[in-house]
């Protein structure tokens, strides 16, 4: 029986989403002075959540992924593409 990848959605979701500030955050370089506003997108919604979601969990993704399908697979598309999109316009700004 297929475990499913509830876990690995969350967790691939989740860090895309953390790049993707950190992206936007470290596009004028990395300073001490960036570590405020990152805390505090980190707290903040919807970043938070996707957080908390992506680590509740993460100890299933390896399990998750050893016994993946294609048609599980073809279902994280969706959301990574929206993930994805947020990280290519944090690159660009």
């Amino acid at each position: 029986m297929e475990k499913g990848i509830k876990e690995t959605n969350e967790a691939l979701v989740g860090f895309i989403k953390l790049a993707a500030m950190l992206a936007h955050e470290f596009k004028d370089g990395i300073q001490a002075t960036d570590i405020a506003p990152i805390i505090v997108k980190m707290q903040s919604e919807p970043l938070k959540s996707a957080l908390l979601d992506a680590y509740n969990g993460i100890e299933e993704v390896p399990s998750e992924l050893r016994d993946v399908s294609l048609v599980e697979a073809m279902t994280l598309i969706p959301g990574l593409i929206d993930a994805l999109g947020d990280l290519v316009q944090a690159v660009k700004k």
